[in-house]
């Protein structure tokens, strides 16, 4: 069975398994698809390569896979006078009449369909040759150049991690992370964030529709009757930009750069103009370890995996670890995967750090509690957040994600990258709220009953 061979192992999907199965044995019944999926999973898994281990893992769980593998089998077959298979032994279809039928030229093969509405994918078969068509409809699905997370890495750890940062739809994801996901697609498409800065907005659409050459000075010299609370958009659009000027005006290099060039030229100035135009942050830049991650090991005589990360942002108040930053190069591949579950392994750390100084804290507020992660992929930033439910379990969600300009063409992206920064903008200026709140908890300026506290909720 080819599938699983023309497929790279983080795709390997048990719906498309079974369509593949059928549509090369279009008479198989349901327990023979599954006979045919395993018995080419064991052929991979005596393999010394990434499929080997791979197949390995399906067949340690098979018999979830095997009860899916036949469900669904038995679905495709009921719908067989819906979806199918032709196996075109001579013409292809010469006309396709009102009737909703195909006729071919020999008659050995008519197509009939009875609700084109219905039909999920077609498989064309010749000789040894497959074709695949499917309606033009969307599903769940993971984009290139984001953060992701191998599907079997989630469900290793569904246990103890929460992962929505795909519309792929996982077991065990509680519905109140299933809505803030949606929520967050919503309010990014409808630039919900940046809206709040009304005249910040207008001024920045303003200036993308001015001429590369003029940008610079009329940057500078528009936008200052803006009200105090636009006011420091305004000026991390401004230092921005002039950036992004300087870059497209610029000559090309001669030749190939480094794979971190994009990182320092487009997204390290971006993040450091809006430390200084809001104050909330400030950076330490590359190969940067945890702190928290030394004091929690002192602490709790655990010794952490030492991990470095590309930048991280320290809050001006309180003085702690807040957002986290890792650049994945140009290439969407392995790197990606290992640098997600590394924002994630150290948004963690930092979040139990913090659970271990506010011990006598109240366990509702510190719910409120946000790490910051931030993954460049190629030309893509995403956004996400790491917390903690109160099913005790963390999580991981995406805030926002937008490709950053390089040229002077993709201008109009950075209306997306905006509302990520206003996004984070105002997540900040709540985790400061929170900071506070925390404080005057753990310093007895405002009593809590000792059962609520973080102590009391979470030491084993």
């Amino acid at each position: 069975m080819d599938y699983f061979k023309k497929t790279h192992v983080r795709y390997w999907d048990v719906s498309e398994a079974v369509e593949f199965v059928l549509a090369a044995n279009p008479e198989a019944t349901s327990s023979q698809v599954v006979s045919l999926i395993k018995n080419s999973l064991m052929t991979l898994s005596r393999n010394k390569d990434q499929m080997a281990r791979a197949s390995q893992l399906w067949i340690s769980k098979w018999e979830d896979k095997s009860s899916k593998i036949k469900e669904m089998a038995a679905n495709r077959l009921r719908m067989k006078t819906n979806t199918h298979v032709i196996p075109s032994s001579s013409k292809t279809a010469d006309t396709w009449n009102s009737f909703g039928k195909v006729q071919q030229t020999n008659n050995t093969n008519v197509y009939t369909s009875q609700d084109d509405q219905n039909i999920e994918n077609l498989h064309i078969k010749r000789g040894k040759k497959m074709f695949d068509f499917s309606p033009p409809t969307l599903h769940p699905s993971v984009s290139n150049d984001k953060a992701r997370v191998d599907p079997d890495d989630q469900a290793m750890l569904s246990g103890m991690f929460v992962i929505k940062i795909s519309d792929r739809r996982f077991p065990g994801v509680p519905d109140e992370i299933k809505q803030a996901y949606e929520t967050n697609m919503i309010e990014q498409a409808g630039l919900q964030s940046i809206k709040i800065h009304t005249y910040a907005l207008d001024f920045l659409k303003n200036a993308l529709g001015q001429a590369l050459a003029d940008l610079p000075v009329w940057l500078w010299t528009h936008g200052n009757e803006a009200e105090e609370m636009d006011k420091s958009m305004i000026k991390v659009m401004r230092l921005v930009l002039t950036d992004f000027s300087a870059n497209c005006e610029a000559p090309t290099f001669p030749g190939p750069t480094n794979e971190r060039t994009p990182f320092v030229e487009s997204v390290v100035p971006i993040f450091k103009y809006f430390c200084a135009a809001t104050q909330l942050l400030t950076f330490a830049w590359c190969e940067k370890g945890l702190d928290s991650q030394k004091a929690l090991a002192i602490c709790t005589g655990h010794d952490y995996s030492r991990k470095l990360l590309d930048g991280i942002g320290i809050s001006t108040l309180g003085r702690s670890e807040r957002t986290l930053m890792e650049s994945s190069g140009d290439v969407d591949g392995d790197h990606t995967l290992d640098d997600t579950l590394k924002l994630m392994e150290c948004g963690q750390t930092v979040m139990k750090f913090e659970m271990n100084k506010n011990r006598q804290a109240s366990y509702k507020t510190f719910l409120r509690r946000r790490v910051l992660g931030i993954q460049f992929v190629g030309s893509k930033l995403t956004l996400l957040s790491i917390q903690i439910l109160s099913c005790g379990k963390w999580a991981c969600l995406v805030e926002r994600s937008a490709l950053v300009p390089r040229r002077w063409d993709e201008r109009k992206h950075w209306l997306q990258v905006f509302e990520l920064l206003a996004k984070m903008k105002c997540i900040l200026e709540e985790q400061d709220a929170v900071t506070e709140a925390l404080n005057n908890e753990q310093t007895g300026w405002e009593t809590i009953p000792i059962e609520e506290s973080i102590r009391m909720k979470m030491l084993q």
